[in-house]
């Protein structure tokens, strides 16, 4: 889908967050507000590569934003089968597949976002042992590639439902638990993902924050060959 925004109303928000430049959380809250516009202007799209992959790719109009951004299709613990191209590979529908849950910090701080908002070390948002989502992408082997916990909105994906097409073995209580977001929006909280109720006219998913020692799920992407 496809949303015209008025450009006034970004132009507003880039003044906004210059003549606020001191004040660091007003600023991250501005450029995400702009990144929220540009997103909705274009389209998304997963492709399932029948690898234990997916490519996202994002369009604006003709041109592909993004055609080299891979997610990975299992969510961290679950345990991808070739042959039959699911995450069954371990554990049962009781338990999600073997799914975990993972602290986004060990402590609810910058020990885990020391570049500050929207700060990138490496490729991820989110780094360091302190970090269970990065610990957990970042030493994963799969495809050779090297990963990092999701940094985009995959909102876009879970209500078109083109995610649940490609993973059927989406945990039963995900609804419940959420999917952490890497991109930190202030000192002591992280976003997630999750469903919300009474949005989108009957229930869809969104994100909010939450404290960063909390255990929710974890894709990770990627797009960067390992060279370690």
């Amino acid at each position: 889908m496809k949303i015209h925004w008025p450009w006034f109303l970004i132009f507003s928000l880039i003044f906004s967050s210059c003549e606020n430049d001191h004040n660091e959380e007003w600023e991250a809250i501005s450029k995400y507000g702009i990144h929220m516009i540009l997103m909705e202007q274009t389209s998304h799209s997963i492709y399932d590569n029948n690898d234990g992959s997916l490519t996202y790719e994002t369009r604006n109009g003709y041109n592909i934003v993004t055609g080299n951004t891979f997610i990975k299709k299992c969510f961290q613990g679950q345990v991808y089968r070739k042959a039959e191209n699911d995450c069954k590979g371990t554990g049962s529908d009781a338990d999600g597949w073997g799914a975990v849950k993972l602290n986004y910090c060990n402590t609810n701080d910058d020990s885990c976002n020391p570049l500050g908002h929207f700060g990138k070390y490496e490729g991820s948002y989110v780094y360091g042992d302190n970090s269970e989502i990065y610990t957990s992408c970042n030493s994963d082997q799969t495809l050779g590639y090297k990963w990092y916990p999701l940094y985009f909105l995959l909102t876009y994906m879970l209500n078109s439902g083109d995610y649940q097409k490609s993973n059927t073995e989406i945990p039963l209580d995900f609804n419940e638990i959420g999917l952490w977001m890497a991109g930190k929006f202030n000192t002591e909280k992280a976003m997630y993902i999750y469903y919300n109720a009474t949005s989108n006219q009957g229930g869809g998913y969104s994100f909010s924050e939450i404290n960063k020692n909390k255990k929710k799920y974890t894709l990770c992407t990627t797009g960067i060959p390992r060279e370690d």
